[in-house]
């Protein structure tokens, strides 16, 4: 209740002293006439852009901003036009804008909780980032595959650690989808999980496994393994040139191997990757045979 008179108050400071009247823009969006609606929609954006110009006390952007946190729990409000408010939340929120979304991570609509998911990974920060990741970890399980998209969006390092965890997981698309945004966040900490959910995996998650492996960057000995047994001929020939990157040496005697057999999985890929290194020693090695 204190919190509730404490926005209530914020947005009676603002309406009196900014000329824009929250409150009938924000009615607005209850009525059924689109373009009442569609003025209201328009005003408040225009109101909350203006409001975070250059110059303007931040006592007015955070007045509006009350105004907004006030009403997305509003039950006499349209679908639509409670989702337009949550999505400016996360447009010009602070941290108000986190707490008043955060119970929505959990409501019953999926269409709220993906509002309102969609809404934290644009306040950027350490408290929006906390709550994404306990959405990983205690959302619904049909909601996990978008928690990971939205970390990987927001690019947050922090989480690789909570990813990495979803992939001890029996879903194999959760274990593909957690190792495929490891890959994009390249985070190199995430190795040795990978390396173990590896050992068992299989279709569709191995080769996304290994593929994100190769995203990281990986050392030699990671690097011969994949050249051997990789899933498929790209894996193999990526793990090559990763290899020729670190260990000359050792990739030039990989080399041989590969065009001393004819039927080395993923040779040709190879061969290609070597032809197109530049480098001498491969070029000359592949140019014999």
């Amino acid at each position: 209740m204190k919190n509730r008179l404490h926005l209530l108050a914020l947005c009676i400071c603002f309406s009196s002293a900014s000329g824009f009247d929250v409150t009938s823009a924000i009615d607005g969006l209850r009525g059924e006439d689109y373009a009442a609606r569609l003025e209201s929609r328009n005003g408040l954006l225009e109101a909350l852009s203006a409001a975070s110009g250059p110059g303007v006390p931040d006592g007015k952007l955070r007045g509006l901003e009350a105004s907004i946190i006030a009403h997305i729990d509003d039950g006499g409000m349209p679908l639509q036009s409670r989702l337009y408010l949550i999505q400016l939340l996360g447009l010009f929120g602070s941290d108000p804008a986190i707490h008043a979304i955060h119970p929505l991570l959990g409501d019953e609509d999926a269409i709220v909780r993906d509002a309102a998911r969609r809404a934290l990974v644009a306040i950027p920060g350490a408290k929006s980032r906390a709550l994404l990741i306990d959405g990983l970890k205690l959302g619904p399980v049909q909601d996990r595959l978008a928690f990971i998209d939205s970390l990987v969006t927001r690019g947050d390092q922090d989480a690789a650690s909570a990813i990495a965890g979803i992939l001890a997981s029996e879903d194999s698309v959760l274990v593909a989808a957690s190792a495929n945004a490891l890959g994009e966040l390249g985070n190199a900490s995430a190795i040795p999980a990978l390396l173990e959910a590896r050992k068992n995996a299989e279709d569709p998650s191995k080769p996304v496994i290994e593929m994100a492996l190769l995203k990281i960057g990986v050392g030699a000995e990671i690097a011969v393994d994949l050249i051997r047994i990789g899933c498929s001929g790209a894996i193999r020939a990526e793990a090559f040139r990763q290899l020729a990157a670190t260990d000359p040496k050792w990739a030039a005697l990989i080399l041989q191997a590969v065009l001393e057999d004819s039927s080395f999985p993923g040779r040709l890929l190879i061969l290609r990757a070597a032809l197109e290194s530049g480098d001498r020693a491969q070029l000359k090695a592949v140019a014999v045979r």
